[in-house]
């Protein structure tokens, strides 16, 4: 499932959106420290959130994502940078 990310960062607090399947989340909780960064998306009780490592122009880690009932799924993740035409 392609999901885009746009990311803010103000020292050490990150913030944005993520997109995926035409919905917006913002980005919730988001801190950077040293080359880790971590963030959740989603809403209530159901939430994904990203454990990840930035190495240059990428970035890559694991997902745990909580939905109702309390399935949880867990996968990895890399993602690049794209550029803003």
């Amino acid at each position: 499932m392609p999901v885009s990310f746009v990311f803010s960062q103000d020292v050490d607090k990150v913030s944005g959106t993520a997109e995926s399947n035409n919905r917006t989340y913002e980005i919730r909780n988001g801190f950077v420290v040293g080359d880790r960064l971590a963030l959740e998306i989603g809403s209530g009780d159901e939430y994904t959130h990203f454990d990840l490592t930035v190495q240059g122009e990428r970035i890559q880690g694991h997902a745990m994502t909580k939905r109702i009932g309390g399935v949880m799924l867990n996968g990895a993740l890399a993602l690049s940078r794209v550029s803003e035409d």
